[in-house]
């Protein structure tokens, strides 16, 4: 479990820097939970992947 933590770590880490990246170059910028991120399809792979991953994880201690 601790070898997943860090990677999701470091995932919302590359995440949040390329969010920041894109929304400098970009001005179409839509509101999620009060942080101005880039509506790019890029933004929403991220996000769908991150939900899957987690899933994933959820399913896989509930069979253990």
């Amino acid at each position: 479990m601790k070898v997943i933590d860090l990677f999701l770590g470091i995932l919302i880490v590359v995440v949040g820097i390329v969010l920041k990246i894109y929304s400098n170059f970009s001005g179409n910028r839509f509101v999620i939970r009060g942080t101005s991120i880039d509506a790019s399809p890029v933004v929403i792979i991220v996000g769908v992947v991150v939900i899957l991953i987690f899933s994933a994880v959820k399913l896989k201690n509930r069979f253990k």
